[in-house]
């Protein structure tokens, strides 16, 4: 395991000191005690054998047994399956509600200015696979605790099994284990007047991509139209608290197993169904892995390689349902015309050439230069 320039033993050795100029850069997963935490949390040194490393939080939730965060700062109550989840100020909360509210599914998320729902998928995985057999579905809600510096996510008790993985992707999805100093630090006058901007990444990354290809070429609008329809033919009705959540996202395994006409008689372009049911049997299979976990530039690779995924679409998957911090969007109108470059193979280059000033932020760099246009103004930002 290497990330970030840092082996296994660097990792050791720097929880060893509790060096804070690495808080944040990697989580230790402690196999004796089942939970996970910061390189500086005080808790007693674990021995060598004991410990995993791990680039995120989220990824970490995902490989270990334990829902601690060994911080103090995360808890919860089984009865009412109700968790407090800190980040590191800025959040610009409020920017990242409208960037989910633009997009929302109606029926799948609901967004105002209290926060954040949505009805969510849980499949179990055995070696490697989905298993539908072994899905939970319930309801999410996500809301905004400024004071105390964080979000409090409640969720259905229908996933108190699965309660380690709901805040995995709780944390993916509002990005809480970013360091937004650190960032900017490295974004530098790209920075100013756009504090606390987070990464949107996703609860449910089938979700994301299918979003993506069908917003290819096309406007958040008209890519919402588009994903609506598709949802409300293919999604699953569900009951819930909330009047307006009523309908999950369509399973892996139900789009696997459709013809291509299906999608296509909902007035999606035949091409982009063939990949929504490709992608779909990728993923069912293993092939192609979604996650935190999954290495960035091979997953977009294997993405490029269906028909009708391009390489802007793979690195905006990349960079929400993989949680990709330097993920770069490549003949990006927005992006272009925000850094004064032509569209054109010169300009694409000379784009890349000056976003590589950004790295290992470049999804940052993304969204801040999205804002310096216009929010939700990126073409197909699904």
């Amino acid at each position: 395991m290497v990330f970030d320039g840092l082996t296994a033993d660097n990792c050791y050795q720097v929880m060893t000191e509790r060096d804070l100029r690495f808080d944040g850069h990697f989580f230790v997963g402690v196999r004796s005690t089942r939970i996970y935490c910061r390189p500086i949390c005080r808790i007693r040194l674990p021995k060598r054998g004991n410990c995993s490393f791990h680039r995120n939080a989220a990824a970490a939730e995902v490989a270990g047994p334990g829902i601690g965060n060994g911080t103090g700062q995360e808890t919860g109550c089984a009865a009412s399956l109700t968790f407090v989840l800190p980040y590191r100020p800025p959040y610009d909360f409020d920017g990242l509600l409208k960037f989910l509210r633009d997009r929302a599914i109606p029926g799948v998320e609901s967004v105002d200015e209290t926060g954040y729902r949505r009805i969510l998928r849980v499949t179990k995985l055995e070696n490697g696979k989905a298993v539908e057999t072994l899905e939970k579905i319930g309801w999410v809600e996500v809301t905004h605790r400024p004071a105390r510096h964080a979000v409090e996510l409640r969720c259905d008790d229908v996933f108190s099994s699965e309660v380690r993985l709901v805040l995995a992707r709780t944390k993916q999805a509002f990005d809480l284990d970013a360091d937004p100093a650190e960032i900017d630090r490295v974004l530098g006058a790209l920075a100013t007047n756009a504090p606390g901007v987070h990464l949107p990444g996703t609860f449910d990354p089938f979700e994301l991509a299918i979003r993506a290809i069908l917003g290819q070429q096309v406007t958040v609008k008209a890519a919402r139209t588009l994903v609506t329809r598709f949802v409300a033919a293919l999604g699953t009705p569900i009951s819930t608290p909330f009047v307006d959540l009523n309908r999950a996202f369509p399973s892996v395994h139900h789009i696997a197993g459709l013809d291509p006409a299906v999608i296509a008689s909902l007035g999606i372009v035949r091409q982009r169904a063939e990949a929504i049911i490709s992608l779909a049997n990728a993923i069912g299979s293993g092939a192609i892995e979604l996650a935190p976990t999954a290495e960035p530039t091979q997953t977009i690779e294997l993405l490029c390689g269906i028909r009708g995924i391009g390489p802007w679409t793979a690195h905006y998957i990349a960079m929400r349902a993989l949680a990709w911090r330097d993920a770069w969007l490549p003949g990006d109108v927005a992006l272009q015309n925000a850094l004064g470059l032509p569209n054109t193979a010169r300009g694409i280059r000379a784009a890349h050439d000056q976003a590589n000033e950004w790295r290992p932020w470049r999804s940052y760099a993304v969204l801040k230069l999205w804002l310096r246009g216009s929010i939700g103004q990126a073409p197909s930002a699904a």
